[in-house]
């Protein structure tokens, strides 16, 4: 598979274009939450996405291949995680609990 390792990675630069563009989406929803949803689950560094997003889309020449590499094989998979259990959560609550989510 492509984009398996790091060496891949660094050697690709329309990989690591789609890689940025989709973890700017990430960043541009989480600016979207609300924050109750956010103060309800602290253990998400929300505010990290919100500047990592920041970075990738207004310094993107200024990203440390390394540290792209890692939040990328590390941080976003983890977020994945803990972002399928906020849903299962939050439907398991109610339908509304999904709106005051964006609201």
């Amino acid at each position: 598979m492509f984009g398996s390792d790091e060496e891949d990675f660094i050697s690709n630069v329309h990989y690591q274009n789609a890689c940025a563009f989709a973890l700017s989406q990430i960043g541009e929803h989480v600016k979207h939450l609300s924050r109750g949803l956010r103060k309800k689950y602290l253990e998400i560094e929300w505010k990290d996405i919100e500047g990592f997003r920041d970075i990738l889309s207004h310094d993107y020449s200024g990203v440390k291949i390394s540290i792209f590499w890692d939040t990328l094989t590390n941080d976003v998979p983890k977020l994945k995680k803990e972002c399928e259990s906020i849903l299962v959560e939050l439907k398991g609550n109610s339908t509304r609990s999904l709106q005051y989510a964006l609201s």
